[in-house]
């Protein structure tokens, strides 16, 4: 039944999602790309601006079109459909996270062929380069981090829908009245601020990677990514993460059984 509910999900959303990340594609990779066979100068200035901006836009576009279809699907007309299948809560909204952790994926995807497009096309300006270049040496790359970032990534994507939908839940609770919208957005931010406290205490590491950040910048030394993404550094945060999720997960199950009841 999952994977059903999983191509209704897709179904419902590959023309909305689809187009947000057709959009990225052509502004931020193919743009660039037709205006440095004319114009290199344009195309400079084209992926300064349509990078920043199309990356901020596309995130959050997406994430507001996932709540929008959580929104919509259980708490809209959609709903009492949705509560009337033979299954049950949570898999419901395991469905909804899959299929939002995969667009989510795919937009990743397109932003990192629209770094390496942006970076290729600065490396063309000997002047512009040698802005940029001093910046990309100060990082150490250590292949080893390949799965520990892998990791992290996956699991902040699935965090992050995690929290969302459950703020959105949150809002919908009788409670609230006409502060629903922003007992979720206190509800968002702070889970966010919270899930964010193990690594602050952690000790001496704030600092550290503080001081290391600025003597880097400062005189040109290396910044080891193993500072902030190898097991030993990150498993605090991921293991926060992993308990954020299914927690959360737990939480959003029941409160959907209470504010969707079928009367």
């Amino acid at each position: 039944m999952l994977l059903k509910l999983l191509r209704w999900e897709f179904r419902s959303t590959y023309k909305k999602f689809g187009l947000v990340l057709a959009i990225f594609a052509l502004v931020c990779i193919a743009l660039p790309l037709i205006l440095f066979a004319c114009n290199r100068q344009a195309a400079i200035i084209c992926s300064l601006f349509t990078f920043s901006l199309g990356l901020s836009a596309s995130c959050i576009i997406l994430y507001i079109f996932c709540m929008q279809r959580y929104n919509s699907n259980f708490y809209g007309s959609e709903g009492y459909l949705m509560f009337t299948l033979p299954v049950e809560s949570q898999t419901l909204l395991l469905a909804k996270l899959l299929s939002g952790f995969i667009w989510t994926l795919a937009s990743f995807a397109l932003v990192g062929c629209a770094t390496y497009t942006a970076l290729w096309i600065f490396r063309s300006n000997a002047d512009l380069w040698r802005v940029f270049a001093p910046v990309m040496d100060l990082y150490h790359f250590n292949p080893g981090l390949w799965l520990p970032m892998a990791l992290f990534l996956l699991l902040s994507i699935l965090d992050g829908l995690m929290i969302l939908y459950f703020a959105v839940t949150v809002s919908k609770i009788s409670i609230w009245g006409n502060w629903g919208v922003a007992m979720g957005l206190v509800t968002f931010f702070g889970i966010c601020v919270l899930q964010s406290l193990p690594t602050f205490f952690r000790t001496g590491q704030l600092a550290r990677i503080s001081t290391g950040t600025a003597h880097a910048v400062s005189k040109a030394q290396t910044l080891n990514l193993s500072a902030f993404y190898s097991w030993q550094s990150g498993w605090p945060m991921m293991l926060t993460y992993a308990v954020v999720l299914v927690v959360l997960f737990q939480l959003t199950v029941l409160l959907l059984k209470k504010t969707t009841a079928l009367k």
